[in-house]
């Protein structure tokens, strides 16, 4: 004899299809400025962030611009003290660029943890203004999980990809800006080959989305089969009727699901590296080969095909 769930409402103890039958709506406009909206009251630890990332970022610059002048100053004029200087330069361009990742760490962190304590402030006033219906419909699970699941699983996006994705728009265009003042052709010919790396980023994080939607999905499932089953009421009946081997395999089910889900994310982002590293060894190659026969030609010189295969790898 199967029962049904605990708190009387639709899915409460119910069956779930496959993970694969839920298809998330992709993020639009409305989400976007509803997560921007977070930051509202941390503009000045944003700005402190902003400043801090786009010091890092024209710090970075200096090193290849050093080692160009090594190679193409220094060395042919058996200048030593020069070089020692350049050196120091690039020691110290690198210390500096360190010590102030510290402080972006900091920033980044400070924030992105805010943001969640306000966001677990929002949730739970929120929850506690919807009418009793809602909690007689909601299995307790799924409530729970909106906690720990789904809240967790924004934390690292809030903390860490909003600083990255902060430090990467200013990094790019700082490095593309000086790569075309120093030379117009190797920048046009090393950007030649982004578009193989546009395209897996945007297929991975396509499947990237889904496949999390997915998983918080059977995690919120299994939240809430453990929380109802393993309660004083939910045992007593499933011992009641007999029902242990029945609900211990609809966890294995559950639980099964989010590691398949769990190494297909695995994977996918598996994909995108390898793509990634495509595109990092290709545009160099590309710059070096074309570089190769400017020199030869005397129409550039080695230490700026150095520093603009360096300024790629950013």
């Amino acid at each position: 004899m199967r029962f049904g769930g605990m708190g009387g409402g639709p899915g409460a103890w119910g069956g779930h299809g496959p993970p694969d039958d839920r298809k998330p709506a992709r993020p639009a406009g409305p989400t976007l400025r509803r997560a921007i909206g977070l930051f509202k009251g941390y503009w000045p630890l944003v700005l402190g962030l902003t400043v801090t990332i786009s010091t890092a970022s024209l710090i970075g610059l200096v090193p290849p611009l050093l080692i160009r002048a090594i190679i193409d100053d220094a060395i042919p004029n058996g200048n030593g003290s020069q070089a020692n200087w350049l050196v120091a330069g690039i020691i110290i361009a690198t210390l500096a660029s360190s010590l102030i990742s510290v402080a972006q760490s900091w920033l980044s962190n400070v924030i992105g943890q805010g943001v969640m304590l306000d966001v677990r402030n929002q949730l739970y006033s929120k929850l506690q203004s919807m009418p009793l219906r809602f909690f007689t419909t909601t299995r307790g699970g799924d409530i729970n999980s909106r906690f720990s699941n789904d809240v967790n699983a924004i934390q690292d996006a809030v903390t860490n990809t909003f600083g990255a994705i902060l430090s990467n728009v200013i990094t790019v265009v700082s490095t593309v800006v000086l790569m075309s003042i120093l030379d117009w052709r190797l920048t046009l010919l090393g950007l030649a080959a982004l578009p193989l790396f546009i395209w897996p980023t945007r297929r991975a994080a396509a499947a990237q989305r889904r496949l999390l939607a997915r998983q918080q999905e059977r995690l919120s499932d299994m939240s809430a089969h453990t929380q109802e089953t393993l309660s004083i009421n939910g045992i007593l009946l499933m011992k009641l009727f007999g029902q242990e081997t029945y609900e211990l395999d609809r966890f294995r089910g559950m639980n099964r699901d989010v590691r398949d889900l769990s190494v297909r994310r695995a994977m996918v982002g598996r994909w995108f590296f390898m793509f990634l590293g495509l595109f990092g060894a290709l545009a160099p190659a590309l710059v070096y080969w074309y570089g190769a026969h400017a020199v030869i030609n005397g129409s550039l010189q080695i230490g700026t095909v150095v520093a603009m295969a360096a300024y790629l790898t950013r």
